[in-house]
């Protein structure tokens, strides 16, 4: 897509449970042969990035929430790459996404 004259990739994904590893590190090969500049990734990711501030549990005890593989953060250094809307909300805690049986919020989209 094009912005203001200046082309854009645009990625949405929907990120598997198991496997994240691979998947993310495929992702980042397919980006790098295209050759892009202008990136934007967008979708489900499965995973946190910052368990205190993208979880809430309400006080419960419960296991700890998958956090984005080493590789995505990798991808993400490597490109440039930043979470926007943890840019713009800093210290914001709002959520995506309920686990009835966890009985917890995430932000994981």
């Amino acid at each position: 897509i094009w912005i203001n004259s200046i082309p854009m990739l645009l990625v949405v994904i929907y990120a598997p449970n198991e496997n994240q590893n691979s998947f993310f590190k495929q992702l980042h090969e397919r980006i790098i042969a295209l050759e892009k500049r202008n990136i934007c990734i967008l979708g489900d990711f499965n995973a946190i990035v910052d368990h205190q501030k993208d979880h809430s549990s309400g006080g419960r005890k419960r296991k700890k929430k998958r956090v984005l593989p080493k590789v995505c953060e990798e991808m993400m250094s490597e490109l440039s790459l930043i979470d926007v809307w943890r840019k713009l909300n800093a210290k914001e805690k709002q959520f995506t996404f309920y686990s009835n049986p966890q009985q917890s919020w995430t932000r994981i989209d």
